[in-house]
């Protein structure tokens, strides 16, 4: 499963506007009374991200545009970007924001002002892999702590990767050891057969699953 983030550009002033514009006319920009930052966190609160299909690992990216009318009311937004599910969901997103702008002004009088901000979604992996309760590392040293050197034929690094299943209710089943030495895999099962504390399983969708787990394995036989 991939979850859906929100991400937001720079909110921007593209230009106020009225039917009298002079170059010496004071200009104030219209403001949102909560703060920019509290706008955004509207827009991401409206927005359903379950309603944005991923193509691949592609990230999507839309510009969103409004007028800010006299009265403060947002109106006119418009989205331009290649995923029309975006691109509607945010108009959908910034139109359920019914408070009110303090609108942008030309000496004193309010005007429309049209604004813009770039929206992006990415997308984050959320299934998780498997996991000794303990951490990974853990699960390494107590392995070696079970491993029994006189069971090994030979001297020197020995090494095998180590795969087994984790199931669902976190125990290991069908492990396994590949490696140049015979005596060396055939000891590796039996030392992680030994090992009692479970495994967290990997989920998908938040749900448990059985998964097939690989890691590397190396020790010194002296």
């Amino acid at each position: 499963m991939k979850k859906l983030i929100l991400l937001f550009g720079i909110l921007l002033s593209v230009f106020t506007y009225s039917q009298e514009t002079k170059e010496s006319s004071n200009e104030e920009k219209a403001i949102f009374p909560l703060g920019n930052q509290e706008f955004r966190n509207m827009i991401s609160r409206n927005f359903r991200t379950d309603k944005i299909e991923s193509i691949g690992n592609q990230n999507i990216h839309c510009e969103l545009t409004f007028i800010i009318d006299k009265e403060g009311n947002i109106t006119d937004a418009k989205a331009y970007g290649c995923n029309k599910e975006f691109n509607e969901e945010a108009v959908f997103a910034i139109s359920q924001i019914k408070e009110k702008w303090i609108p942008g002004k030309i000496n004193g009088v309010p005007v429309r002002s049209r604004y813009k901000v770039p929206l992006d979604i990415k997308f984050e992996n959320e299934d998780t892999q498997p996991t000794y309760f303990r951490g990974n590392e853990e699960f390494i040293n107590t392995l070696k702590e079970n491993i029994y050197l006189p069971k090994i034929a030979g001297k020197g690094m020995m090494n095998c990767e180590i795969s087994f299943v984790v199931v669902k209710n976190g125990k290991l089943v069908d492990v396994k050891a590949s490696g140049d030495n015979k005596s060396f895999n055939k000891e590796v099962v039996r030392a992680v057969s030994r090992i009692k504390g479970k495994w967290i399983p990997a989920t998908i969708n938040k749900i448990a699953v059985n998964k097939s787990f690989k890691l590397p394995f190396t020790i010194n036989v002296e």
